[in-house]
């Protein structure tokens, strides 16, 4: 008999690859959607065997309830994500962490044997460097960035409430998702847009931790197949500069022009200062923020993978993820301009 497995956020880039590769290995899945009725966010899903949908809006608690009755294992992707919200502590943090916490009440309410939380390398901080990583016992107590102190806490209180009553939770770490197989573009492959795009003008001193989405998918499910599977598990290569992903994806687009310019870190926090005032004087969205800026540039970012590697997760070389993901945005035509599917 196969089991049965819920997803919440199931329509987004993580999600709907996660139910793929569910479906793929036998698993009935329950698809959790925000907003059941909107077939044009849906269709993807709708197009897979074994999979149905169930209204799940993570700040509603009976929702997910009545979504997971019955089911073997919780897989909690779903995220707000937002770095320019006008209420951060409303609109960003507090839905995060609560959302976090609904799926553990659910999880709890429906005597769910295990669940998987998504989290993010952002909650272990940037202070790893090669000699020594970040690892499953760092955290980023110290951020000032609201979609860091959002990560942070969704987690931390995660992990208190599941130790309060003894619930079975392991949490995933990931890094920058790159890959195919999205409907919509995020945060992270808009990066990959700007480079096809030529809109990087100098490059700037960013680095990323890129993991490939279905390596990703296949990590959760590696762990909650393996019983002794318990704790945080960091999902992510080893930090790769903006100029470096630049480099690669010329390889796979003659197009990308390559900047010759390199802008320093003092020079990278000047600017975005700068930049930053101006873009809210004229009232307009600023790409970072100065805590941003100095956040993002302070460590190496190096972490410590081996506890997924220990569990037999093997990860797609970067050079072929970074090639799909580019190929997947010639192919659905994605632009600035046009950036999602539905």
């Amino acid at each position: 008999m196969s089991k049965t497995v819920f997803v919440s956020g199931a329509n987004g880039h993580l999600g709907y690859n996660l139910v793929k590769e569910l479906v793929k290995k036998g698993y009935q899945v329950r698809a959790g959607v925000r907003d059941i009725n909107n077939s044009s966010k849906n269709r993807f899903l709708q197009e897979l065997k074994n999979v149905e949908l169930r209204q799940a809006d993570i700040t509603i608690l009976d929702q997910l309830v009545e979504a997971s009755k019955g089911v073997d294992v919780f897989f909690h992707v779903a995220a707000v994500f937002g770095f320019h919200v006008k209420d951060p502590e409303n609109d960003l943090i507090k839905p995060t962490v609560e959302g976090a916490l609904n799926a553990l009440r659910a999880t709890k309410e429906n005597n769910i044997p295990k669940i998987i939380l998504t989290s993010s390398i952002i909650a272990l901080g940037n202070s790893g460097t090669k000699e020594n990583p970040m690892d499953e016992n760092s955290w980023n107590t110290d951020s000032k960035i609201p979609y860091s102190i959002a990560k942070y806490r969704s987690e931390w209180q995660a992990w208190e409430y599941a130790n309060e009553n003894k619930l079975n939770l392991v949490v995933i770490n990931p890094g920058m998702i790159i890959g195919g197989e999205f409907h919509k573009i995020t945060p992270s492959l808009k990066v990959f847009l700007e480079i096809l795009e030529n809109k990087i003008p100098a490059i700037p001193p960013l680095t990323f931790n890129p993991v490939d989405v279905t390596d990703l998918a296949k990590a959760h499910i590696i762990v909650s197949e393996k019983d002794d599977a318990n704790g945080r598990y960091i999902c992510a290569t080893r930090p790769y500069s903006f100029s470096e992903l630049i480099e690669i994806s010329k390889k796979f687009n003659s197009n990308v022009k390559v900047p010759k310019v390199k802008i320093s870190r003092f020079i990278f926090r000047v600017y975005t200062r700068i930049s930053y005032t101006f873009f809210k004087l004229l009232g307009k969205t600023p790409q970072l923020s100065p805590n941003q800026a100095k956040e993002y540039t302070e460590g190496e970012d190096y972490v410590d993978t081996s506890r997924i590697l220990n569990l037999g997760w093997k990860p797609t070389d970067i050079e072929t993820s970074i090639e799909n993901t580019i190929n997947w945005i010639t192919k659905q035509e994605f632009t600035l301009k046009k950036q999602q599917l539905f």
